[in-house]
């Protein structure tokens, strides 16, 4: 994969409406083409250049053959009444570290433990629920015992179809 940044600087006293619409209807256009993967936007927080946008492409030759399409072409003279000072940079993968490095997550015990309780919970309510549309007579007096035991053992109760209310004003 590749990706394609572009970065430049809006004119003083565009039309900032019209600079958009033209912006949207080049990015439809562009999504069109063979081998784009994702198209990103960002706008500087510190300054020029104002505005970087980033295609991620399949391949280089993905990239090449749509510069060629006259559609897109189109939009480049059109884009010059609003923009200046563009710069265009084609990245390619690194080959020391050709895929996204992230940090490792690291929880301590009372969270390790509180997932877990909550996954124990939601399990519990999954089991009582499946019991519940299985045995659609059960008494109110057991439904509602059922939503009572869960409040105790986990805190909350499960969500059994009309008895919802009656367990959390138990």
């Amino acid at each position: 994969m590749i990706e394609v940044t572009q970065t430049y600087d809006l004119l003083p006293g565009i039309d900032q409406q019209a600079y958009g619409e033209l912006a949207k209807k080049a990015v439809a256009a562009m999504l069109q083409a063979l081998g784009v993967v994702e198209f990103r936007a960002h706008r500087n927080m510190l300054g020029s250049p104002q505005v970087r946008t980033t295609a991620v492409w399949q391949s280089l030759d993905d990239w090449a053959k749509a510069r060629e399409n006259p559609e897109l072409q189109a939009f480049e003279p059109a884009f010059r009444a609003f923009i200046t000072n563009v710069k265009v940079e084609i990245w390619g993968p690194s080959p020391i570290l050709a895929e996204p490095v992230r940090p490792r997550v690291e929880l301590s015990d009372d969270a390790m433990q509180a997932i877990s309780l909550t996954r124990s919970a939601d399990l519990f309510c999954q089991e009582y629920q499946t019991q519940f549309s299985r045995l659609k007579k059960l008494s109110a007096a057991e439904r509602s015992r059922l939503a009572l035991q869960a409040r105790a053992k986990w805190g909350r109760p499960c969500l059994f179809p009309k008895i919802r209310a009656q367990a959390i004003t138990r």
